[in-house]
């Protein structure tokens, strides 16, 4: 659960973030100026009204463009975008909440008004739609947060000794092939693995002795726990492992 970011077209300066939201309060890596860029820049690229996804470095997006009515506009619309910025392989999850979020955002009486903000020291309404704007948001926010829960089928701890093959086993999972010089894992890493319609977060803990008393905060309820280990070591390293397990 990452981010959800509503942008419009500014008939002045073009594709332009309005209202970004966290739908994770301990992942702020998501919403920064250059990412908002990146998503808003996809505005100059759709063609018609509907649902689109794409893939960036570090996440992907299942955005909905769409347009409404609008007094103040140029053209007598405004070209609007709800994108949901995911670590999720599966953004089409999203498809059906955006679609029914698009139609409820286009019942709202006089929203385009919350667009124009430079209206809003003499006019009342704006300081309404801004407002109602802003609740609408909140309420999407919670049923995406719902939605991806209802997606993920449980989280799992990944243990072992250092170049057991922790992160190897993962990659083979994700992307179905070894990759070659893989760092080892200093801490946690967290991935999400898609298998059929769910996904499992996967937390990846370093395998380094002084890294070890992280086992036991990485996840403290996990659904399921993995413990790897490499039989091909010598027998005092199987014996390390025991003793950690």
């Amino acid at each position: 659960m990452e981010g959800l970011l509503l942008s419009y077209f500014d008939a002045t300066i073009g594709p332009n973030p309005y209202q970004g939201i966290y739908l994770d309060e301990d992942d702020d890596d998501v919403l920064t100026p250059e990412n908002e860029l990146e998503v808003v820049k996809l505005m100059n690229t759709f063609d018609e009204e509907g649902f689109y996804t794409h893939c960036f470095k570090d996440f992907e997006t299942a955005d909905y463009y769409f347009k409404i009515p609008s007094e103040w506009a140029r053209g007598d619309e405004e070209s609007l975008c709800l994108s949901i910025l995911t670590r999720t392989k599966n953004p089409e999850m999203f498809k059906d909440i955006l679609e029914k979020a698009v139609k409820e955002f286009k019942a709202i009486p006089a929203v385009y008004n919350a667009f124009h903000k430079e209206r809003a020291g003499g006019d009342k309404s704006v300081l309404e739609a801004m407002q109602t704007l802003e609740k609408f948001l909140e309420y999407l926010k919670q049923d995406i947060i719902k939605i991806e829960e209802s997606g993920l089928a449980g989280k799992i701890l990944v243990l072992g000794l250092d170049q057991a093959g922790k992160t190897s086993l993962l990659n083979r999972l994700i992307y179905g092939n070894h990759l070659e010089d893989q760092e080892p894992t200093l801490g946690v890493n967290i991935v999400e693995i898609p298998l059929s319609e769910t996904e499992f977060l996967v937390y990846d803990c370093g395998g380094q002795k002084h890294a070890r008393n992280t086992w036991f905060t990485a996840l403290p309820a996990p659904h399921a726990l993995i413990f790897v280990i490499d039989l091909t070591e010598d027998e005092s390293r199987n014996e390390e492992a025991k003793r950690e397990f």
